[in-house]
């Protein structure tokens, strides 16, 4: 199989339970499907104990945009495509039109796997901005279902002859929604 980055012919290597076609001019890694995400699963340290050592740091930084590559895939020829790695992650990976795989330039691992570990880190002012709002949409049902419930006591409870089955009535509604019916 020839690199999609600079047309070289790239090996394979074995890392771990898993089969990778790297590149050894540009240090590129091609990723079948769902191989990224058992390498992924694995221990950073293992990757730099490997045969992918080299492709973990990169010298070179690349400025890329989403979009179309000029990329073809290595195994079915079809475009790669560029795309945002979980949609804001900031890391640009190259993946096949056809679902064949990714190819990850030299560097991006690393960049993925830091990307994992801090993704996986609580962030105490995010979780806070999060329960505020879980706490302002519960506040907001509340009110709208209170003011649902005083509506319908309104609508029953219009004086005179219709007062007292106004107040059963509003009662009801009430024990109701005590109970969540």
């Amino acid at each position: 199989m020839n690199c999609p980055r600079c047309s070289e012919y790239m090996r394979t290597v074995t890392v771990g339970p898993v089969e990778l076609d790297t590149c050894d001019s540009c240090e590129g890694v091609w990723f079948d499907k769902d191989e990224l995400r058992a390498v992924l699963d694995m221990d950073k340290s293992a990757m730099y104990s490997s045969s992918v050592s080299r492709s973990m740091d990169s010298s070179v930084e690349r400025v890329e945009t989403s979009g179309r590559s000029e990329m073809k895939c290595p195994r079915c020829g079809g475009e790669l495509v560029r795309y945002n790695y979980q949609g804001y992650s900031g890391i640009l990976l190259d993946g096949c039109d056809s679902q064949c795989g990714i190819w990850l330039d030299d560097g991006e691992l690393k960049k993925l796997f830091d990307y994992m570990a801090q993704a996986s880190k609580p962030d105490p002012e995010r979780e806070a901005a999060i329960m505020g709002e879980v706490r302002a949409i519960k506040i907001d049902a509340d009110v709208k279902r209170r003011q649902a419930l005083d509506a319908m006591v309104t609508m029953d409870n219009r004086g005179g002859i219709l007062k007292l089955p106004g107040m059963v009535l509003q009662g009801i509604y009430n024990l109701f929604d005590r109970i969540g019916i």
